[in-house]
C-alpha cells in the first residue's frame, strides 16, 4: 500500500470516528475531526487539491470554535 493510501485511510477515519462522538454528543469527538482536517489539509497542499483544501480549512475552523463553544455549555 502506497502512502497516499494510508494518508486518505488516516484522515478518513479520524474525520468518521470524530462524526461518531459529536453524535453522542462528546468533546473527544471534535478533536478527531480537527485530526482528521488536518491530515486532509497536508494531503491537499501535497496533492494541490484547492477545493479539499479550502473545505477542509472551513471545517477546520468551524470545530475550533465548537470546542470554544461546548466549553462554554460544559459539553464534556
Amino acid at each position: 500500500m502506497d502512502h497516499v493510501k494510508i494518508i486518505e485511510i488516516l484522515a478518513t477515519v479520524f474525520t468518521l470516528i470524530g462524526v461518531i462522538f459529536v453524535c453522542i454528543p462528546k468533546k473527544i469527538g471534535i478533536y478527531f475531526i480537527i485530526l482528521g482536517s488536518i491530515i486532509w489539509i497536508i494531503f491537499s497542499i501535497i496533492y494541490n487539491y484547492q477545493f479539499l483544501f479550502l473545505q477542509n480549512f472551513f471545517v477546520l475552523i468551524l470545530n475550533i470554535y465548537a470546542l470554544y463553544s461546548w466549553k462554554k455549555r460544559g459539553i464534556k
